[in-house]
């Protein structure tokens, strides 16, 4: 085997394909150099999704003319110069391959001037090749106009993506820009349109209300931490602001974006269970460190970092952000003061017996047993006044199973008489005994039950029904059962979905991936019921949002649509892409804790039985869980 040295253009672009994998890369080694240069303002110009065109332009310290050629020779910096320097990095690049490589692949022009200069310096790079370099007149600062990028390079180009997926990716990039730095004055185009521009005033809120509006910065907390080892500010959304991703999670250390899944976990170690399982909240926390506690030196992209002690680290953040938990999204609420219990008026017959202690109430833990025992007794017990019942015209019954519970047919054949079926309409309280139907006919394959009666006993703790059928017992979560029921309705649908028109069009601020994916998936959006319009380069208006069994879906559903796509991918089918989007919609079912009228839980039963929904949420908890009249006759020592 003939072993050779590879000519130096061939192994450039080779070098170059850990760089530089896509027009964002170019952009974020770009950017960094910049930052590295003592820039205060930088603007980013993209064409064509940065395949045909990227410029990038800082006000920072410029390069020497003497230097400008070296500048493009592989491992040449001026970040360090000894093996101590690489042990405690202060700089975003450091490896000297930024250039080298960019020239590598593209047509490269550099224009740069060091404040004092009399004059600049031009310099042109064609795939590795110097064409040109001659002074010029320019602003101090240094300007990178990148074009053709991988034009000479077929085979990395046919793996990029399209012009608008590409400026989404340096999109991504540019919002972490601003995020991590609010005191450099950003400004970031696409095919001539402003998508960023902030002001670099350094307040990090206006940098998050830049890039995700007014609908995140509305519910933050402030994260500050300081133990002597790792200094952490920024913030962490409430549990009302959650993604089906981590793609609000935002991390960086000592000014460098990094991705940790330890630091991830620690985050969501700190939510514990105000956070759905499945569900990641939003985050931004910047965490100081000394340079030599921490190994940069990790992975080409420089997003992956070790630390000295990462539990102590991990440590840090949860206890951060639990303490910012704890803090009120709204300081300082007044609550109304309550009304004092009088103290109630002392009869004779209570002289005679003893009685309350001066100052208690009837509601008091302090109430004796012997003036309950001797007041008036309710007309009709506990029970009954609460009682509902509900007939339900299934042709099945409710069966255990693994899962939980569902409802299977009777059997073809049977000898035994069912018992009566109870009413045959909704009997609320206080209304006139409804009329006992006639003896049902004995239970065979042409002559089923017509009846499931149930007795809606109450409600505890406005979450979990009491349902009474036979000698059964169901506590039926009203959360779960509401989001299978508009889950299964939803997802079976074979029309589209009911949109409703919006008075006040909704303003909505995305982020650069979920832009690109509702233009590319805009007909499905508008099959589920969504309806948009573009007002700016990030934001849309909201005109319509889909309607489903009276429940109107909000802004906030469309980024879980969006989510959805983004995981299922371009290759999924519709009907699958479909039934994730109804998934992450399901959220919009009414909650543990919400006051619902009984009708409404009626409405729920009939639909159970009806149509033989399973019995678990979508996300596989149970809906009902079942007590035996057996198993509490076991639990009282009745029976043994």
């Amino acid at each position: 085997m003939l072993i050779k040295v590879l000519p130096p253009s061939l192994a450039n672009q080779i070098a170059a394909g850990e760089v530089v994998e896509r027009p964002a890369s170019v952009v974020k080694e770009l950017v960094e150099n910049a930052l590295d240069a003592g820039a205060t303002a930088i603007t980013v110009d993209i064409q064509d999704g940065g395949l045909s065109f990227i410029r990038v332009t800082d006000n920072g310290s410029g390069i020497e003319p003497e230097d400008c050629p070296t500048a493009f020779l592989r491992h040449a910096t001026s970040k360090i110069s000894t093996q101590e320097d690489l042990s405690a990095i202060g700089t975003l690049g450091f490896r000297g391959e930024a250039l080298a490589s960019i020239g590598a692949v593209s047509l490269v022009t550099l224009t740069t001037r060091v404040k004092g200069g009399a004059w600049g310096t031009r310099l042109v790079f064609d795939n590795g090749q110097l064409l040109s370099s001659e002074a010029c007149s320019c602003v101090f600062g240094t300007t990178i106009q990148v074009d053709n990028l991988f034009a000479k390079v077929p085979a990395r180009l046919k793996f990029m993506r399209s012009p608008r997926s590409e400026a989404s990716y340096i999109g991504d990039f540019m919002a972490r820009a601003i995020l991590g730095r609010p005191d450099i004055a950003f400004r970031f185009l696409s095919n001539g349109k402003c998508v960023y521009e902030t002001y670099g005033g350094g307040n990090l809120k206006d940098a998050i209300f830049c890039i995700y509006g007014a609908q995140i910065t509305d519910r933050l907390l402030p994260v500050a931490f300081d133990n002597g080892y790792v200094r952490l500010e920024g913030f962490i959304g409430n549990q009302e602001i959650s993604r089906p991703n981590r793609s609000m999670e935002t991390l960086f250390v000592n000014g460098r974006y990094i991705r940790s899944i330890g630091l991830f976990s620690a985050i969501q170690k700190a939510y514990d269970t105000r956070m759905m399982a499945g569900r990641y909240p939003f985050a931004l926390i910047n965490i100081s460190i000394a340079r030599a506690e921490v190994d940069v030196n990790v992975h080409p992209a420089k997003t992956e970092i070790r630390f000295v002690d990462q539990p102590r680290v991990e440590y840090a953040v949860t206890s951060a952000c639990a303490q910012a938990l704890r803090q009120p999204v709204i300081p300082h609420v007044r609550l109304p003061e309550q009304p004092k219990p009088q103290a109630p008026a002392i009869t004779e017959t209570a002289a005679e017996t003893p009685g309350p202690k001066e100052g208690s109430t009837p509601f008091s833990p302090h109430v004796y047993y012997a003036d309950v025992a001797k007041s008036e007794k309710p007309a009709t017990n506990y029970t009954e006044a609460y009682k509902r019942q509900v007939v339900v015209p299934p042709r099945s019954v409710l069966k255990e199973s693994s899962v939980g519970y569902a409802y299977n047919t009777f059997p073809k054949k049977t000898d035994q008489t069912p018992k009566p079926s109870g009413v045959e309409v909704f009997a609320v309280a206080g209304s006139p005994k409804p009329t006992p139907p006639a003896e049902p006919k004995t239970a065979t394959q042409d002559a089923l039950p017509l009846d499931f009666t149930v007795n809606i006993i109450g409600c505890a703790f406005n979450t979990y029904w009491i349902v009474q059928h036979d000698d059964d017992l169901f506590l039926i979560d009203q959360h779960a059962a509401h989001e299978r029921r508009l889950y299964e309705e939803y997802a079976q649908r074979e029309v589209a979905a009911a949109s409703q028109e919006l008075l006040i069009p909704q303003l909505l601020t995305l982020q650069p991936r979920e832009f690109e994916m509702i233009q590319s998936w805009q007909a499905e959006l508008e099959e589920l019921g969504y309806r948009f319009e573009r007002v700016g380069a990030l934001s849309v208006n909201l005109t319509a949002v889909p309607v489903l069994n009276g429940i109107t879906f909000d802004g906030e559903s469309l980024h879980e649509a969006v989510n959805a796509i983004g995981e299922a991918g371009r290759n999924v089918p519709k009907a699958l892409v479909r039934e994730r989007m109804i998934y992450a919609s399901c959220k919009h079912a009414v909650k543990g804790g919400e006051p619902l009228h009984e009708e409404e839980i009626v409405s729920l039963l009939r639909t159970y039985v009806e149509k033989g929904i399973p019995l678990t949420c979508p996300h596989g908890r149970p809906v009902v869980a079942r007590i035996s009249r057996r198993d509490m006759e076991k639990m009282f020592k009745r029976i043994l």
